[in-house]
């Protein structure tokens, strides 16, 4: 496809700062299972955002305190999860090239 045909992409990574917790022991079955899906998902695709041009055009939201695995959050954390996302959209569409400069 012609560049000038190619339509721009671009991500949306949702991830807080890596964990810095200690250990802890795993409490039962359950235990087993929520754990096993926190590791999954916690950095599973993070090679891919190695890819050339692939930080580029990604919009990293933190996401810090709210596991992917949590889904009764509260609405103070479902409102600050939609602040820290608004914040790194406006930063990330802020610091794109102007696509008219002026001549």
């Amino acid at each position: 496809m012609p560049d000038a045909e190619r339509k721009a992409d671009l991500g949306v990574k949702l991830s807080g700062k890596p964990s810095t917790t200690r250990d802890r022991p795993v409490q039962g079955a359950i235990g087993v299972v929520v754990d096993c899906l926190e590791t999954l998902t916690a950095d599973w695709n993070r090679y891919r955002l190695d890819a050339e041009g692939v930080n580029r055009r990604t919009i990293f939201v933190d996401t810090t305190g709210v596991a992917a695995t949590d889904f009764g959050i509260k609405a103070p954390a479902r409102q600050r999860l939609f602040e820290s996302g608004q914040a790194a959209a406006q930063k990330f569409l802020a610091a794109l090239p102007d696509p008219n400069p002026a001549a």
